[in-house]
């Protein structure tokens, strides 16, 4: 899970492109970057609480 998870942050902090600094620390702490860090959490938490049954559907 973990590993998941640092891949999504990563992305985010280190991969993604933003015209500067100050729209790259928006993205990250308020913006998309955030919305799916958070997302991203959630599912590993879900995960580690539900196991397999939190990525099946119905």
């Amino acid at each position: 899970m973990f590993g998941a998870y640092n891949a999504i942050t990563g992305h985010f902090q280190n991969v993604m492109h933003h015209k500067n600094d100050e729209a790259k620390l928006k993205s990250i702490l308020f913006v998309n970057g955030f919305n799916k860090t958070q997302a991203a959490f959630k599912l590993c938490r879900a995960f580690a609480k539900h196991g397999r049954a939190t990525f099946e559907m119905n």
